[in-house]
Parts: structure tokens; C-alpha cells; sequence
């Protein structure tokens, strides 16, 4: 009202809209917002993502290659680009994999230098793995995980949580004691993260987001940990090069189709999943 040309505004905005499921009022801000700023690189890429939720993924497409078209190293559009595709036929797994390929080279070109050593001990008495996700609540990766952590050897695995975003509730407080830390990452940018896992000696980091929403990937392109993975929150190619495996099974992925993925699969033999019920 006071200034009806102020691009950000109306991004800011739609992003608000979209948090409260105003889906149509979000898209329409987002409109405005590049209408005003035609080089608006993120609010191309945020209205990809509201289109994506209303289910118009052809026009989600347009968006994001328009922010990649502005900025050809704009990680999160990639990563938002690579979800989309999951939704889609219209593609071809050949296309599917080389733009997984690409974010992952992006990734790396980020990170610039690696972890030369590692703080963890080769012959530890407790090995120490850290979990990567912004989803240890109630949500699907919440009733995944519950069972599995009451079930983990405390006298030979030692878990590090390191939380995505700030949500939290009952679910997170009962999973909380199965933790020997709870470190959350968010408002840390991806080096600072890095060197906080690195510094910590994780032996076996697991990604639980893949290019799923508050995913930190890029985290990964530092390589903290000796061993990476990404298990559970999602099905497909993270596309990193750093990420050494990805946890599957003959089902979600058939050998057939290792040949999309920059990981090697490792397959558990029956399933991957491991379905807590929810109260």
C-alpha cells in the first residue's frame, strides 16, 4: 500500500500465504513480485514450488529453469527442480540423472575444499553416527525412525541429531533421549555445519531429506564424515558425489535402475522402512 512497487514485499508475502496453505493468494503475490523484478531469481524459484503444490508441475518446471536461466548455480532451484521431477512422467530417466549430476557438481564447486582427515577414531568403542533432518517429529520420517532408535545398541552406537529447522514437539521430545547430542543446524550456513559435524568425529553421516523440503545437502559436498548415506526420507539420486551410498531395497530400488544414481545402492535385504504407528 505504501509502496506498490516493492518486489520483496510481495514475495515475502507469498511465502507467508504458502506456510498457511493460501495457495492461490501465494501465486498471485509471486506474480507480482516478478512482474515488479523480472531478474527476481527466489521468487521464481518460491513460485515454482507453490505451482509444484498446486499440482501444476509443467509450469513449476518454467519457473525454476527460470531462476536456474538467471543464476545457473542457484543450488536450491536444482534441488526444488529434482523433487518436481518425481511427480512427472513427461521426463526421461536419462534427463532425470544428468540434472541430479549437475546440482551434484554444483555442490562440490560450493564446498571448494574437503576434509583432509578425520577427528573420528578408526577403532572407536562406540561408533558415532550423525542424522541429518529437519523432520524428527511427528511426520513420516518421525514414525520411521522411532522404532528403529529404541531398537540401536547404545553400547555400540552413539547417535548424534543435527535438526534442519526448529520444529519440534511431542514425537521430537521422546526421541531426544536415544541422542547423545541434539545439535540443531539451522541459521549456521553449510561450512559452518560442516566443520561442526567434522569437529564432533561422526563416523557415518545419513542424510534423512534427499532433495526433500529443509533438506541440507550441500552440507554433505564437505565431506565432515568418512562415510555418507541417504536413507529414508526419499527414493531417488541425491546426485552428490561425496554422498557414498544410498540405503535401499530390491523393491524402491531394483538393481536394475542403479545406473540412476550417483551412489552405490546398498540394499537392505527385505526393506528399507520401518513403520512406528502413531499414537
Amino acid at each position: 500500500q505504501l509502496k506498490p512497487d516493492y518486489a520483496e514485499a510481495y514475495n515475502n508475502r507469498g511465502t507467508a500465504s504458502n506456510k498457511l496453505g493460501q495457495l492461490d493468494e501465494a501465486l498471485k503475490s509471486y506474480d507480482n513480485a516478478v512482474r515488479l523484478k523480472p531478474d527476481y531469481i527466489e521468487a521464481y524459484n518460491n513460485r515454482g514450488v507453490t505451482l509444484q503444490d498446486l499440482g501444476r508441475l509443467d509450469e513449476a518446471f518454467t519457473s525454476y529453469n527460470k531462476a536456474i536461466q538467471l543464476k545457473p548455480d542457484y543450488i536450491e532451484a536444482y534441488s526444488n527442480l529434482l523433487m518436481t521431477l518425481n511427480y512427472t512422467p513427461n521426463h526421461n530417466a536419462n534427463e532425470r540423472i544428468a540434472i541430479a549430476r549437475k546440482f551434484g557438481e554444483l555442490v562440490t564447486e560450493k564446498a571448494q575444499i574437503q576434509f583432509p582427515d578425520y577427528q573420528c577414531l578408526p577403532k572407536p568403542e562406540r561408533l558415532r553416527v550423525g542424522l541429518v533432518s529437519g523432520d524428527l517429529r511427528n511426520h513420516a520420517i518421525g514414525f520411521f525412525l522411532e522404532s528403529i532408535l529404541s531398537s540401536v545398541d547404545q553400547s555400540k552406537i552413539e547417535l548424534i541429531a543435527y535438526s534442519t529447522t526448529p520444529k519440534a514437539d511431542d514425537l521430537s521430545e521422546r526421541i531426544k533421549p536415544f541422542f547423545s547430542m541434539w545439535k540443531p543446524i539451522y541459521g549456521q550456513n553449510d561450512e559452518a555445519a560442516a566443520n561442526m559435524i567434522h569437529a564432533d568425529g561422526v563416523h557415518v553421516l545419513l542424510d534423512l531429506s534427499g532433495h526433500t523440503a529443509d533438506n541440507r545437502l550441500p552440507v554433505f559436498g564437505y565431506k565432515p564424515s568418512p562415510v555418507q548415506a541417504s536413507w529414508l526420507g526419499y527414493f531417488a539420486t541425491t546426485g552428490l558425489n561425496e554422498m557414498d551410498y544410498l540405503i535401499g531395497d530390491p523393491h524402491v530400488t531394483p538393481p536394475e535402475e542403479d545406473d540412476q544414481f550417483t551412489e552405490k545402492v546398498w540394499r537392505l535385504p527385505e526393506t528399507r522402512w520401518c513403520f512406528t504407528p502413531p499414537d
